[in-house]
């Protein structure tokens, strides 16, 4: 939350590479090697004296990249598709559970010669009825 609040000021950052910071773009932040903090950070300081611009650059990028995936409306999308996959999830576990109840409860009524097909025939409708 810290990285995106400061994305949302346009403003440059020191990250290590790590975790989640560890996946972004080198023009978005300027990382940091946790061995070499204080040689990084001050090699970091002395190349912004040098070129304020890139790091400039480096804010603005950081806004396009909090713009482009972590808006609420991105964020919203996300949740709706894992609302939506939930749910596919949820219809075809509740197919297999009443295909198996049924079957279980119809096992009595099958022919033992194999040719009376009724328990197929309604895990069949069940799945049809459960996934549309």
């Amino acid at each position: 939350m810290s990285q995106l609040r400061i994305w949302d000021n346009s403003l440059p950052s020191l990250v290590t590479q790590t975790g989640w910071c560890g996946s972004l773009p080198h023009d978005a932040v300027a990382f940091v090697r946790p061995e070499c903090e204080k040689a990084d950070i001050q090699a970091h300081l002395r190349a912004f004296l040098e070129d304020s611009d890139r790091f400039a650059r480096m804010g603005q990028k950081g806004y396009s990249i909090l713009e482009e995936h972590h808006s609420p409306e991105s964020y919203v999308k996300i949740l709706m598709d894992l609302i939506g996959a939930t749910q596919r999830s949820a219809s075809v576990a509740l197919a297999h559970s009443l295909a198996d109840r049924a079957g279980s409860e119809m096992s009595a009524w099958v022919d033992e010669s194999g040719h009376d097909q009724t328990y197929r025939r309604v895990a069949e409708e069940i799945r049809l009825l459960v996934m549309g």
